[in-house]
């Protein structure tokens, strides 16, 4: 059916593979940091983990810096 399961977690594997890899971190940041935690905004932390290893702010901040919403549009 297009499921497959990760330590655990189900994987949505008819999903683009942008998106299962965002999954696959928010999952592994449940692992890393929520064997002793538990509270209502875990999937916040998980969400915020995933987002700091795919979009490391050291390498994102000088890119944006120089953008200027005129730029964005044709």
């Amino acid at each position: 059916m297009g499921f497959r399961t990760v330590q655990g977690s189900i994987l949505n594997t008819n999903v683009p593979t942008d998106r299962k890899r965002l999954s696959t971190i928010h999952e592994l940041g449940h692992l890393v940091m929520h064997v002793h935690y538990s509270g209502d905004d875990m999937d916040d932390r998980a969400n915020e983990f995933a987002v700091a290893v795919l979009i490391p702010e050291a390498d994102t901040q000088s890119e944006l810096r120089n953008l200027a919403l005129a730029n964005c549009f044709w």
